[in-house]
């Protein structure tokens, strides 16, 4: 004969226990709203976007800013190498490396082929070469074309 052995009661639930545990939990899930980052969460995700959108301005703006200046590095390499094989012409008639428009790196409309063209230019196109190159405009022509010749890398009067 198989002996059975005494079947153990352990504790019982307490269905109230439960009960009360459910209302507890399902109070303090209620109250959650009430955490300030809970109810103003919405405000804070707003904020959030906001300042993502300032940053990514400001990364637009400072890489506009960097690609101007780095065409104006460009500009100023290149103009100063024109001026360096300029001022080494002998004659009027030696063909001028043209200098670039130093905030474009853009060539210069009316550019003069050879330094002998410089004194006929008329006034308004000397003062676009010299306004592209970021110079005065002002004075007497005579002293524009100093100016200018200067500019190209030549000397200020020629002999």
């Amino acid at each position: 004969m198989t002996r059975q052995q005494p079947q153990r009661q352990g504790m019982q639930p307490n269905v109230q226990n439960i009960v009360e545990a459910c209302q507890t939990l399902s109070i303090g899930f209620g109250n959650i709203n009430n955490i300030p980052a809970m109810q103003q969460g919405n405000a804070i995700m707003t904020f959030l976007c906001t300042m993502n959108e300032q940053v990514n301005q400001r990364f637009a703006r400072l890489e506009q800013q960097l690609h101007e200046k780095d065409v104006k590095i460009q500009a100023l390499e290149h103009n100063s190498m024109a001026r360096l094989q300029n001022s080494k012409l002998l004659s009027a008639t030696d063909e001028l490396t043209e200098l670039h428009n130093s905030t474009t790196n853009e060539t210069i409309d009316h550019f003069p082929p050879m330094s002998g063209l410089i004194e006929t230019l008329p006034p308004d196109e000397l003062s676009h070469i010299l306004q592209a190159l970021g110079a005065g405009t002002e004075g007497p022509i005579e002293e524009r074309i100093k100016r200018l010749r200067v500019l190209l890398g030549l000397i200020a009067e020629p002999a």
